[in-house]
């Protein structure tokens, strides 16, 4: 049982970086098209 738990963290740990690194990609890259997409004044 202690094992499972261990890797059940682990995954979820994983699950978590990837997520907020794909996140932050995205954030910046849509961010990065705005500014492009935005007239500048």
């Amino acid at each position: 049982m202690n094992e499972y738990l261990l890797v059940f963290t682990f995954v979820v740990f994983v699950a978590g970086l990837a997520v907020v690194a794909y996140q932050n990609i995205n954030y910046g890259s849509s961010r990065h098209k705005h500014n492009l997409n935005k007239p500048s004044t």
